[in-house]
């Protein structure tokens, strides 16, 4: 199953994540969008590090995408929502 790779990338990314390694963590949830492009969960995350990086376009790029494939994925509204007139 590919999307089970993906998912072993996504959470050594969130991880990651929470040890502020960004440019690790974006290499990582690049690597499992090339395997399971349609998961809102990994644009979601990739979204959160351009959060913490200040690159709120790519923050809302990626919160878009994920609610693209999912217009109900809450975490990604939420996102949003906090950059909603800014910029």
């Amino acid at each position: 199953a590919a999307s089970g790779n993906a998912d072993g990338f996504r959470w050594k990314g969130r991880a990651l994540t929470q040890l502020e390694q960004t440019d690790e963590a974006l290499a990582l949830f690049e690597t499992a969008l090339e395997i399971a492009p349609n998961d809102p969960e990994i644009h979601h995350d990739r979204g959160m590090v351009y959060a913490m990086l200040g690159d709120s376009d790519r923050a809302v790029e990626a919160f878009d995408a994920a609610i693209a494939l999912d217009p109900h994925h809450a975490a990604s509204l939420a996102e949003k929502r906090k950059y909603a007139g800014k910029g």
